[in-house]
Order: structure tokens, then C-alpha cells, then sequence
């Protein structure tokens, strides 16, 4: 029974991905500053500037590189800011698969060359989290194909 609940629990957690721009989960800063964009590039220019740990709301769009994500704020409406210093959590996690088949690690969240792969029960440590994307060491994994495991 505890399980099932925990199986819940995660498929509710990650029920925002592809959902609808209110559905998706608030992303908080993890760098001392974090720039806000006009477009998806570091030559763009600045037009806001973010705290540490402030809460920001992802629009649901990534860049073609999947390397930043669109963020709601500034004068446009809109800004861009790197997924390297955003996150849904704060806490370092275990997850694993039951997924018969291997399931990739990308180099981004959902694009990038292959890194490795995961095994059905391997477990791996997931750092970070911005839309369903989970990072661990190798790279980035679709967190609808795992389950966190029980502290």
C-alpha cells in the first residue's frame, strides 16, 4: 500500500509536464544571480536580474537547444534564463525505473546527445529538476519513466 502511494505521489508530481503553462511546477533559482534574457543565448541582452532562490514561473517553452527555458516576467512579458541555475527542488533524490527497457540520459533535458542509459531498478541521484527533467551525473533523464525511492 505504502508503495502504491509513493508510485502516486510521483506520477502527480510530474503531471504537469506538457500540461497547460498554469499546470507546470514554479522553478527557484540556485545561482547567487541568475540573468533573465531577451533571447535564449548568453550575447542576449539583460533585462532582468534574479536572486538566489527566487520562485519563477516556466512559460513551458525551452530553447531549440533545451538549454534555457522561458520564464514569465519583465517589460516583454517573457524572459529566458538558463537551466543550469534553476531547479523544483532543493534536496538530492534517489529514483529508479521499472521500465523493461533501458531509458536514455541526455546531454539536455528531452534533446542532446545520449550519455548512458538506465537499466531497469538501477538506481540513480537526481540533483536537479526543471520540468520533468531530472539531472544526475551523466546527464539529464525524463522523470515520467522513474520512481523516487522511499527514505
Amino acid at each position: 500500500m505504502k508503495r502504491a502511494l509513493t508510485v502516486l505521489l510521483i506520477l502527480s508530481l510530474f503531471a504537469g509536464v506538457g500540461a497547460a503553462e498554469e499546470d507546470l511546477n514554479a522553478v527557484h533559482v540556485t545561482a547567487h544571480q541568475l540573468n533573465g534574457r531577451v533571447r535564449p543565448s548568453k550575447k542576449s541582452m539583460v533585462e532582468l536580474v534574479f536572486d538566489h532562490n527566487d520562485s519563477l514561473s516556466p512559460t513551458g517553452k525551452w530553447s531549440a537547444d533545451h538549454k534555457w527555458v522561458e520564464i514569465i516576467g519583465g517589460e516583454n512579458g517573457t524572459v529566458w534564463c538558463s537551466v543550469e541555475y534553476l531547479s523544483e527542488r532543493d534536496d538530492v533524490f534517489t529514483v529508479y525505473s521499472l521500465n523493461p527497457g533501458k531509458i536514455r540520459i541526455r546531454s539536455q533535458p528531452g534533446a542532446g546527445k545520449v550519455t548512458g542509459s538506465v537499466k531497469k531498478e538501477q538506481r540513480i541521484e537526481i540533483t536537479q529538476v526543471v520540468m520533468g527533467y531530472g539531472r544526475c551525473k551523466r546527464g539529464w533523464v525524463d522523470l515520467s519513466y522513474f520512481i523516487e525511492e522511499e527514505q
